[in-house]
């Protein structure tokens, strides 16, 4: 009897053994897959189409684990910003992130509102430094499908496209050849129901002076300061917008870091990638 009660005490612990191993897996290694390890076998067909290199995948993971997890991008957008977006990726290099690593050739933006607090997650850009005959294409065939007429770059290289989806706002980007200079033209959308842009008309245009450490950017006859390539936020900020604590920390366990922050009109602008 006592050999019998044994064994099914050791029964009885393996089953509880097995069930908080069960629950573990399920609800504590789970969070462990955040960052940029997002289901790939849901996303390997996509993967194989677009992705050549490892970096080329990290750069998809991150464009996937924003829009699952932060903002919709690919939800609100049309089929021909899409194609845009996923032959940026197809382009993209480990070189264009390593030259001039002052000059992001990809973003996504958090900005906070100091007064009333609000969230704007739907900022992303994507651009290049190294490929932009390529780029220049696909500009040219974004324009095209969305019926932007495109500005007169002169002698400079076109560098990216950005969004600002809650304001309704593309951006078109062009450098300078020595990457010391930048302009945005930007343009105000309006989208039907499915997300292709019916109407668009140019609103104005940001001039940057780009610099390794800080980047000014002139706008309606300011000069706003934008901080490149930096770890941390300065603390004075963290008192005048409490939520960067919150968006740092969330961010960093999804795989983003901070790249660039500037504050205008009581935003705080933070650029991760």
């Amino acid at each position: 009897m006592k050999f019998n009660f044994t064994w099914y005490n050791i029964i009885l612990v393996l089953v509880i053994v097995i069930i908080i191993v069960l629950i573990i897996d399920n609800y504590f290694l789970k969070d462990s897959e955040e960052g940029f390890k997002i289901n790939e076998k849901k996303y390997k067909n996509l993967e194989d189409t677009i992705c050549s290199s490892e970096y080329q995948k990290q750069q998809l993971r991150g464009l996937l684990v924003y829009h699952e997890e932060v903002y919709p991008i690919l939800d609100k957008i049309s089929q021909p910003e899409i194609e845009f977006i996923y032959s940026y990726i197809q382009n993209s290099s480990l070189e264009d992130k390593k030259n001039n690593n002052h000059v992001s050739p990809y973003t996504y933006c958090i900005n906070i509102k100091k007064i009333e607090g609000n969230i704007n997650s739907s900022r992303f850009a994507f651009g290049t430094k190294t490929k932009h005959k390529e780029l220049e294409k696909d500009i040219k065939e974004l324009a095209k499908e969305i019926n932007i007429d495109l500005p007169n770059k002169k002698n400079d290289l076109w560098y990216g496209v950005g969004w600002d989806l809650e304001e309704k706002i593309i951006k078109l980007y062009t450098i300078s050849k020595d990457n010391k200079t930048m302009i945005c033209y930007v343009y105000k959308t309006e989208r039907d129901n499915e997300n292709n842009i019916k109407q668009i008309k140019y609103h104005s245009k940001k001039n940057y002076d780009v610099n390794k450490d800080v980047t000014y950017m002139h706008k309606n006859g300011k000069t706003i300061e934008q901080h490149n390539d930096i770890q941390k936020i300065d603390n004075v900020y963290y008192k005048k917008y409490p939520k960067i604590t919150e968006i740092v920390n969330d961010m960093n366990n999804r795989g983003f870091t901070i790249d660039t922050y500037s504050e205008y009109n009581d935003t705080l602008n933070i650029y991760f990638e």
